[in-house]
C-alpha cells in the first residue's frame, strides 16, 4: 500500500517511523501485571516521556487534571512542577532535565501554551510565541537529533475554531517558530516521530479528513509526501534499525502498519475489528514491538505475529507505553485507572498506582502509565 499523490514543500521538519510488512497473528498470553505508586493524586496521566543523563534516569508524567510530575532516580518519588493541566511532555533522551509541556486552552479563549524547562521541572518559562494566536489545539511534540522542535496541532479546537496551521518548527528551542508549507484542512496532527540519527529524515500522522495519515520527509521537511492513507494516531521508529517504523490507527480501521524502507511503504500486519492503536513503542535493545490497545497491551517480537498479553489486563484501555532506552525489556504503560511496571516484558506487573490515581481513574487520552521492564 503505497500512497504519494501529495507532495508539498515545507522549510524544515524531521520525523521518522517504519513499518514491516507480514501477516499478524494474534496470540492470547497470560501475564501478571502491578501498578506503581506515587506520593500525589491525579485523575489523568495524559503522557509519560524519560530520558537518562549519567546512568541517571528521568521520568515525567503529564497529570492531565492536575501538573507535570516529576521523577528524578532509579526510586519512584514524585515532585510536581509548575506547569497545570499540561496534555504532553516529552524531554530531550540525553538531556532528560530539558523537557517541554503543552497545556490547551479551553473556554471562551481558546489557543495553547508551550513551556520549557531546563532544571528538570523546577521552573517552566514560555515559549510559545508564535503559536498561542493560532487557534491551535497542540497534541504532539518531537525533538530532532539536532534539536529542531516540531508541534503538531489539531485542525479544529475544542470550540471548533479551524487552525490557522497544524504544524509547527523551531530551529532556536522555541524562541521563534515558522509554519511549513503543508496542509492547513484535512487533517489533525496525532503524532510526529524523528529519525534518532539522521536529522532529515522526519514523520507525522493524523487523522480526521482527506489528508489523513502518514506524512514524509526526507529533506528536514523542505517537502513533504503523504506515503499512506489511514486514521494514523500513534507511530514509533525501530532505533536497531531506522528504516523500520510502525503506525496505529483508530477504531475505523483497526490496523497496524509497518515499513521497512523508511515509511516509503506499507504494509498491514494487524488486522483485527474494534481496537484503537493509541500508542506504540519499540525496545532499542531487541526491536520488540508494543501497541497500547483500547482492549489491552499487544506485544511482537518480529514485527507480524502478536500475542495479546490477559493477565491482570485483560480488555481494559491501555492509553500509552513507553520502552526503558538504556534497559531491554523495560516497558511502561498507562490506563484509565493504573500507572504500572514490569520487569519481564509484561510477564509480571508491580503496583505503583494506588496513591497516584484516586477513587474513578484517569478518563483523558494516554492518561495512564504504566511500567513493563521485561
Amino acid at each position: 500500500m503505497i500512497m504519494m499523490r501529495k507532495t508539498y514543500r515545507a522549510r524544515a521538519i524531521l520525523v521518522a517511523l517504519l513499518v514491516i510488512p507480514g501477516t499478524p497473528s494474534l496470540i492470547n498470553s497470560q501475564s501478571t501485571w502491578q501498578p506503581l505508586g506515587a506520593q500525589y493524586s491525579v485523575n489523568v496521566v495524559s503522557d509519560i516521556s524519560l530520558g537518562y543523563s549519567g546512568g541517571t534516569r528521568t521520568l515525567y508524567l503529564a497529570a492531565k487534571e492536575d501538573n507535570v510530575i516529576v521523577s528524578v532516580g532509579g526510586t519512584f518519588t514524585w515532585t510536581k512542577g509548575l506547569v497545570p493541566a499540561p496534555d504532553f511532555v516529552t524531554c530531550q533522551k540525553d538531556r532528560p532535565l530539558v523537557a517541554y509541556a503543552g497545556v490547551n486552552v479551553r473556554g471562551q479563549t481558546m489557543g495553547a501554551v508551550l513551556k520549557r524547562t531546563s532544571d528538570g521541572g523546577q521552573s517552566w518559562s514560555l515559549i510559545t510565541s508564535g503559536i498561542e494566536n493560532d487557534n491551535a489545539q497542540l497534541t504532539c511534540l518531537s525533538i530532532s537529533s539536532i534539536g529542531v522542535l516540531f508541534v503538531g496541532a489539531d485542525e479544529f479546537s475544542s470550540g471548533a475554531q479551524q487552525a490557522v496551521h497544524v504544524l509547527f518548527l523551531s530551529f532556536d528551542d522555541g524562541v521563534t517558530w515558522n509554519t511549513p508549507v503543508f496542509p492547513t484542512s484535512g487533517i489533525s496532527v496525532k503524532r510526529i516521530v524523528s529519525d534518532p540519527f539522521d536529522p532529515l529524515f522526519q514523520y507525522l500522522g493524523g487523522v480526521a479528513g482527506i489528508n489523513q495519515g502518514v506524512w514524509k520527509s526526507s529533506d528536514q521537511g523542505n517537502s513533504w509526501t503523504q506515503t499512506l492513507e489511514a486514521p494514523i494516531i500513534s507511530l514509533a521508529i525501530d532505533r536497531r534499525n531506522t528504516n523500520v517504523l510502525y503506525a496505529g490507527t483508530d477504531e475505523s480501521n483497526t490496523r497496524i502498519y509497518r515499513s521497512t524502507d523508511q515509511g516509503s511503504n506499507w504494509s498491514s500486519v494487524f488486522v483485527l475489528g474494534g481496537y484503537r492503536i493509541n500508542d506504540l513503542a519499540v525496545d532499542p535493545a531487541t526491536s520488540t514491538v508494543y501497541a497500547a490497545s483500547s482492549r489491552g497491551l499487544l506485544k511482537s517480537t518480529d514485527g507480524g505475529s502478536w500475542t495479546k498479553l490477559t493477565s491482570g489486563l485483560a480488555e481494559i484501555d491501555i492509553r500509552s507505553v513507553e520502552v526503558d532506552p538504556t534497559t531491554a525489556n523495560l516497558v511502561y504503560i498507562g490506563t484509565p485507572s493504573k500507572f504500572y511496571y514490569s520487569t519481564d516484558g509484561g510477564t509480571t506487573w508491580t503496583d505503583a498506582s494506588p496513591d497516584l490515581v484516586p477513587a474513578g481513574g484517569i478518563t483523558v487520552y494516554n492518561n495512564d502509565i504504566y511500567l513493563n521492564p521485561a
